[in-house]
């Protein structure tokens, strides 16, 4: 419900004359130290903008689109997630957290965990496809993985969470061990 809420918002947003901002991480496309700004000499003080956040304004259609898309993808996945930890711990609550609902909701929270990073993989390379095109006031904009950048040019870096992919992995293990214990747990079952 929240996902379909703000996909709402992202598509009134640009309806009604409200820009679609979209922020990117870049980093300039000549390489640490090259500058693609740079302030003059102020008492022998140079300030060069290597790195930094740039945020434009994307009133396309194209660009709605992927807002809205983005918008229900991503919160889908944390409203999944969050549903199927609500679950796991009604599990854990009853006492019995060795059980085969337990150990899927787990594995399906890794799985989710894993496979959130790819799209937001995917995601950055459709929003280098909608933006980098477009005209901009003597900005130039290079895609992740250009080989040949003129001098100035910024290069549009990923979005990727290493750290998620890392959790996915720990959940992955740790519904391995329930597995386990559910195995256990039935064997204590039969015994007694």
């Amino acid at each position: 419900m929240l996902s379909l809420a703000a996909a709402a918002f992202a598509v009134i947003g640009p309806l009604v004359g409200q820009p679609l901002d979209t922020g990117f991480s870049v980093v300039c496309a000549g390489g640490p130290g090259s500058g693609c700004a740079a302030e003059p000499d102020i008492a022998g003080v140079r300030l060069v903008l290597d790195r930094g956040d740039l945020t434009l304004a994307a009133p396309s259609l194209a660009a709605t689109v992927l807002r809205v898309l983005d918008v229900g993808l991503t919160g889908g996945f944390w409203v999944a997630l969050i549903w199927m930890l609500r679950r796991f711990s009604r599990h854990v609550s009853q006492g019995r957290p060795f059980t085969s609902g337990a150990t899927r909701r787990l594995s399906w929270m890794g799985v989710l965990l894993l496979i959130y990073p790819v799209w937001e993989l995917i995601r950055s390379a459709l929003w280098q496809a909608i933006v980098i095109p477009q005209p901009s006031d003597g900005v130039v904009l290079v895609h992740s993985l250009a080989q040949d950048a003129p001098a100035g040019a910024l290069r549009l870096l990923p979005d990727f969470s290493p750290g998620l992919v890392l959790a996915g992995l720990v959940l992955l293990v740790v519904a391995q061990a329930f597995r386990i214990g559910v195995e256990v747990q039935r064997d204590s079952d039969e015994i007694v």
